[in-house]
């Protein structure tokens, strides 16, 4: 199977995966926060690094993100994740982002400034309902009143960063049901040394294959 490519060879090895008539689409960065772009699909660093993930992490459980029709993403960042898994999958995919409040606004300001606020449901007392097609970003605050159900669970650190009840909750709710599971974690770093064996002990119980293709950085998935 491939490994994951180095970060210099990252645009060559989305050119040769993504189709040629929808990379530069998917690539492309937005100017919302003025992000720095680089030469390769007038696109940011970030927007890459996060686009060969989705990739690489495809072709590893050899599925794709046309076949989800619900993806969860543990810990949204300011959103850019789900804006390319958008772009990957459009007009059908249901995303929903867990996240804390706050981050859960900075996603709908820059989701809806990109897709327009019609394709993002914000929730904001938890009485509200999951909208298929659209983001839903749901404060962690309210996840334990929904049934969530997903095909796709992703995390890219956020899970690696939150509490030991988080950890508990997901393993519990197994992964939302996802019979697809992508996760980036920390290795043996900073404050999260301690985070390290539990969720490489969550991944192994369920079943998830582990490959560290940079020091210090892990990655899980089946």
């Amino acid at each position: 199977m491939l490994g994951y490519p180095s970060p210099d060879t990252l645009p060559g090895f989305l050119s040769e995966a993504l189709p040629p008539a929808t990379a530069g689409e998917i690539l492309m960065e937005d100017p919302i926060g003025r992000p720095l772009l680089t030469p390769a699909f007038l696109s940011s660093k970030n927007l890459i690094r996060l686009a060969a993930d989705l990739v690489w992490l495809s072709q590893k459980t050899n599925s794709a993100l046309s076949d989800m029709r619900t993806v969860i993403e543990w810990g949204g960042g300011y959103g850019c994740m789900a804006k390319i898994a958008r772009r990957m999958s459009p007009g059908r995919l249901t995303y929903i982002i867990i996240d804390v409040p706050l981050i859960s606004s900075l996603q709908w300001l820059y989701l809806s400034t990109i897709f327009g606020e019609s394709a993002v449901n914000l929730f904001h007392d938890g009485t509200e309902s999951i909208q298929e097609g659209k983001f839903n970003l749901i404060p962690v605050c309210f996840v334990e009143k929904y049934s969530l159900k997903a095909d796709l669970f992703i995390s890219t650190f956020a899970l690696s960063e939150s509490s030991a009840y988080a950890h508990d909750f997901v393993d519990k709710m197994n992964f939302f049901g996802a019979k697809h599971i992508w996760l980036e974690y920390h290795g043996m770093v900073s404050v999260f040394r301690e985070r390290y064996p539990i969720i490489e002990s969550m991944a192994l119980k369920h079943g998830l294959k582990i490959e560290s293709p940079r020091r210090f950085q892990f990655y899980a998935y089946r």
